[in-house]
């Protein structure tokens, strides 16, 4: 790994981690991205909070999706007024 290079790496708890890495050119392209949308985000910080909440909020949007999918309900209706 060379300097400003960026690993991003998942770890359960109890078992192994699977890391990935990105080249420096790749996090510099990264951050002109974001520094372009969001003139708040200006440092490395601030944007690996910004990269590591994104991921976050991915997955947290897959296991809701499928906690959602495998609920059972009965819709509840009501009886229109005449």
């Amino acid at each position: 790994m060379a300097t400003g290079d960026v690993t991003i790496s998942v770890a359960v708890a109890g078992g192994i981690t699977k890391s990935v890495v990105l080249d420096s050119a790749t996090r510099v392209l990264s951050r002109a991205n974001v520094a372009e949308n969001d003139a708040e985000i200006d440092t490395d910080a601030e944007w690996q909070v910004l990269e590591v909440n994104k991921l976050a909020n991915v997955i947290l949007a897959q296991a809701n999706s499928q906690a959602q999918a495998a609920a059972s309900w009965t819709p509840k209706t009501f009886t229109a007024a005449s």
